[in-house]
This record gives structure tokens, C-alpha cells and sequence, in this order.
């Protein structure tokens, strides 16, 4: 059933995520046609018009991309948990869990394409200027001069610098999901006022938000104190400053966030569940 459920609500939710991709798939292709016009033209005129103006859209891409998805994401649980149209979504012969998580996994879906699809737009943009300016050189060297970097850091360190970079791929989907159920949280208990659910759903988005970054770097600062890194990162020492420390220091950031993450993203999923069993207000 849950896969049932997935299926639906990836064809919903086209009807929001996918505009917002299509629109940003024509933007980019004008902004990519906007450089390499520009660059080609190299005249002092046009130039004055053409840059600020595909700085602007650039801008508009990743903001519209970001925004526009999440938004849709947000409004599609709204509408369909706690509109009008949530009298049949509760009625349905499924458990609530099914809706949140079903609803979830979906809306992980589009936003991690949204992520897959700036990083793409930001490398094309990149290859496509350094393709013009004859900068396929400096990136090699850059490319080469990274490999050094990381070598010297792997004789330094005793865990695989490929293990940081599975942590950090880890941290971003823990991210993405945890982001999701604080906007499904935060509709939920939006819903709970007789009138405005929207934006008390906003209001409530910013509060949550906002403690949860004064717990996380209170956290953050009573581990890293625990580890010795703050009096690293306060010592004028360069031998206190040893990569080890720093990368330990690291580790230490990223795992109180993770922890954090996990333990507000459960809590926000059984909040919003007890809240649309036991709360529902659809008035």
C-alpha cells in the first residue's frame, strides 16, 4: 500500500515540483545561452547589460529551484492533510504513518533532484566558462593541486579521506529528510488554529527552525569543548593546531548534528503523527 500511496504522490506532486523544474530547465538554458553569447561577443557595451543581468537570473535559478520545490512540497501535505481535501485523505483505509512516510520518501525524491540538478547547472556553468576563457588549463591544475592537498592530508589523518566523503553524503540525505518533517511538523500544528493555518504553519516553521540552531550549536560547543577543539581553534600553538585535532574537531561537529538531526526528525515525525490522530482540525 505504501507503494501505492508513493505513486500517487509522485504524480501530485509533479503538479507543483514539476513546473518549478521546467521552468528553471528553459532559465538555465537562456543563462547558459546569455554566457556563451556574452563571452563570444566580448564587447564593453553589452557587457554592461549582459552580466548583471545573468548574475540576476543565475541567482533566480538556484532560488526559484530551492524555494519553489520546497513550497511545493509544504503545500502539497498542507492541502492534502489539512484543506478541505484532507476529509478524504483521512478517511482512506490507510494508516497515518503510510500518509507521512509515502509522503515523504516522494518529497525526498524531488528534492534531492533539485540538489542533483544545481550541481549539474553550477558545473556546466563553470566548464562552459572556463571552455571560452581558456581555463581548461587552470583547472587542471586545480584538479592536480587537489590531489596533492588530499594526499597530504590522508598522511596526517587515520581514517580514508573517501570515509569523510560518506559522511558527508550521509549528513546531506539525513539533512534533506529532517528539513522535510520540520515543514510536515510545522503543518501540522499550523493546522491546530481555527484560521490562517498557512501562515501559523510559517510561523511555527521559523520557531522550530530557530531552536533547533540555538540547541544545535549549544551542542556543538559543549562537544567541542569536551574534545579539547575549542581550545585548539583559541590556541596560538601551530603544534596545537595539528590536523588530526582539526579533523577530529570535525568529526565531532558533524556528529552533533547528526545526532541532533535524528533525534528532532523522529520527534517531528511522531508529533505530526499524534497530532493528525489525535488533533485533527480541519475546520
Amino acid at each position: 500500500m505504501l507503494l501505492k500511496l508513493m505513486k500517487h504522490e509522485m504524480k501530485s506532486l509533479w503538479h507543483y515540483c514539476g513546473v518549478v523544474i521546467i521552468c528553471v530547465l528553459i532559465a538555465s538554458v537562456v543563462f547558459e545561452l546569455g554566457v556563451v553569447g556574452t563571452v563570444v561577443a566580448n564587447n564593453d557595451v553589452l557587457n554592461i547589460i549582459m552580466i548583471p543581468s545573468l548574475i540576476f537570473l543565475g541567482f533566480a535559478i538556484v532560488a526559484v529551484l530551492s524555494y519553489g520545490i520546497q513550497f511545493g512540497v509544504a503545500f502539497r501535505f498542507y492541502r492534502t492533510m489539512s484543506s478541505d481535501e484532507g476529509y478524504l485523505t483521512h478517511t482512506l483505509p490507510v494508516t497515518t504513518s503510510q500518509h507521512i512516510l509515502s509522503k515523504l520518501f516522494s518529497a525526498s525524491i524531488y528534492v534531492l533532484i533539485g540538489i542533483i540538478y544545481l550541481a549539474i547547472f553550477i558545473a556546466v556553468t563553470a566548464l562552459i566558462l572556463m571552455g571560452l576563457t581558456g581555463g581548461i588549463q587552470e583547472l587542471t591544475d586545480f584538479l592536480r593541486d587537489l590531489g596533492v592537498f588530499v594526499d597530504e592530508i590522508r598522511k596526517y589523518i587515520n581514517i580514508p579521506i573517501a570515509l569523510y566523503i560518506i559522511e558527508f553524503i550521509i549528513m546531506g540525505i539525513f539533512s534533506m529528510v529532517f528539513s522535510i518533517l520540520v515543514m510536515y511538523l510545522s503543518v501540522a500544528l499550523g493546522q491546530l488554529v481555527n484560521s490562517h493555518k498557512l501562515i501559523m504553519s510559517i510561523v511555527f516553521y521559523t520557531i522550530i527552525t530557530s531552536v533547533i540552531g540555538i540547541i544545535t550549536q549549544i551542542g556543538t560547543m559543549i562537544f567541542s569543548m569536551v574534545e579539547g577543539f575549542m581550545s585548539t581553534i583559541a590556541s596560538t600553538n601551530s603544534e596545537a593546531m595539528t590536523p588530526e585535532r582539526i579533523m577530529a574537531g570535525m568529526q565531532t561537529i558533524m556528529l552533533v548534528t547528526l545526532v541532533v538531526m535524528i533525534g528532532f526528525g523522529l520527534g517531528a515525525f511522531f508529533i505530526t503523527k499524534y497530532i493528525y490522530e489525535r488533533k485533527l482540525n480541519l475546520e
